[in-house]
């Protein structure tokens, strides 16, 4: 045996001799890694995928920016909006089947709990609605909303046949076309609603298979009906105070009941306009005496504010 080759063999036998504990270590360390999964006090993240072993996607938890594409049967549905930022959930077949949402800033927005229909859109909601109308007044609509989607057709199906009538050059003929397809059958129709209206009512609505009402239960709230009406004098005021202090006149009786402490305020802007004077400082009164009180938040620091 050569000289150069005893060499060699040296070699080998030195790197096996160390490459067996470095590999035992770094299978020792695969396991306990794995036994032990890193942990952290804290992250800062735009976007989570929570998958399977073999790679299905099952949740993302994503910012506005990161939001994943509405999917069905893992074909991304174009949606002409920004998504905002949530959970999203996908069942085995690659199916969006729902999420939970919330977006806007302080004059509009949202947050709604969805569960969506196999292949089609969502038919069981938790919603909050917020926004500010064009004479700067706040409302909101919050409930649980029923959809009925039909079932022989997909969400992709549905998608299909608008772009079909998008195709259709002749305006009548499309209208037609839609007229065709138009209803429950392609698109669904509300069932229920259970919630707050904008108009401030606890309401119940249930409608038929169409989607037309059959059945509705509310309960008005009585100041902000009463502030509705003294909003429809203050817009007479300037063009027909007599008519402004007619309509004030039914108001007040309203008042007698649900705000007796209104009464008197009332019947001076009324006995001004009669008069022929100006009653805006005392409808101001009384309308900010109608709106509801700022809201007061718990917490750190508690805030009166708008929420």
């Amino acid at each position: 045996m050569t000289r150069k080759l005893r060499n060699e063999l040296r070699f080998l036998r030195l790197y096996v001799v160390i490459s067996i504990p470095v590999l035992a270590l770094l299978a020792f360390a695969a396991v306990t890694n794995r036994a032990n999964p890193p942990y952290f006090e804290e992250i800062t993240v735009e976007r989570i995928n929570v998958v399977e072993p073999d790679g299905t996607r099952k949740l993302v938890i994503a910012s506005s920016a990161r939001q994943t594409e509405a999917t069905i049967g893992g074909v991304q549905v174009p949606i002409e909006r920004t998504r905002p930022a949530g959970l999203v959930f996908f069942n085995d077949y690659g199916d969006e089947i729902g999420g939970l949402a919330f977006g806007g800033d302080r004059t509009r927005g949202g947050q709604h709990l969805a569960f969506d229909q196999a292949g089609h859109d969502q038919v069981l909601t938790v919603v909050n609605r917020e926004w500010t109308d064009d004479q700067g007044r706040r409302l909101r609509t919050s409930g649980i909303e029923l959809v009925d989607r039909p079932t022989d057709r997909t969400l992709l199906d549905v998608l299909a046949l608008m772009r079909e009538l998008e195709a259709i050059e002749d305006p009548d003929e499309r209208a037609r076309a839609r007229a065709q397809i138009d209803g429950p059958a392609t698109f669904g129709a509300p069932r229920m609603f259970v919630g707050r209206t904008a108009e401030g009512q606890a309401t119940v609505a249930l409608m038929d298979g169409r989607g037309r009402p059959r059945l509705r239960m509310a309960v008005e709230d009585a100041r902000a009906r009463l502030l509705e009406r003294i909003e429809r004098a203050l817009a007479l005021v300037g063009r027909d105070p007599q008519a402004a202090a007619d309509t004030l006149t039914y108001v007040r009786v309203r008042a007698l009941n649900d705000a007796p402490e209104l009464a008197d305020a009332l019947k001076s802007a009324i006995d001004r306009l009669r008069r022929g004077e100006n009653a805006d400082s005392v409808l101001s009164l009384v309308r900010r005496a109608l709106e509801p009180p700022p809201a007061r938040l718990d917490g750190p620091v508690e805030w009166g504010g708008v929420p």
